[in-house]
């Protein structure tokens, strides 16, 4: 095996995936063992605004803790490509809806800041331009 560095960094708060690419399959597991597949209805782009989801979520959860109480949250996110290359995200729109807040208006607070916070949110908003949309529903 030969092994090409360009650029080497030493990681200290890593995360880690392993990818395997052939002909039949094209997947990526955590170490841990979940595997995650790519096929006509999940490629990169729905991983990654599926972990601006969870990031966004988690983060969420800490800023709210004590603070509000709801029964759910759906969030929903979409994202347009730009037609030149690179194909980056030129608009990513989250919509989050709560079900139930015990406040409504310290949720919405809390939604704005968790943008401020939120790593990946962070990251995407480099290239994107990001709509943040907060109902509530019944």
């Amino acid at each position: 095996m030969t092994k090409i560095v360009i650029k080497s960094y030493h990681l200290t708060m890593s995360r880690e995936i392993f990818a395997n690419f052939n002909d039949t399959s094209r997947s990526f597991h955590s170490k841990e063992g979940v595997t995650n597949y790519f096929d006509s209805s999940t490629g990169p782009y729905e991983y990654l605004l599926g972990a601006l989801s969870g990031c966004y979520y988690s983060t969420l959860v800490d800023l709210l803790k004590g603070r509000v109480t709801y029964d759910s949250c759906d969030i929903h996110v979409e994202g347009e490509k730009r037609s030149e290359t690179p194909t980056t995200l030129e608009h990513t729109k989250m919509t989050i809806s709560v079900k139930n807040p015990s406040s409504f208006e310290l949720f919405k607070e809390a939604c704005i800041e968790t943008s401020n916070y939120c790593s990946i949110y962070q990251t995407i908003a480099k290239v994107s331009k990001m709509e943040l949309v907060i109902c509530q529903v019944e």
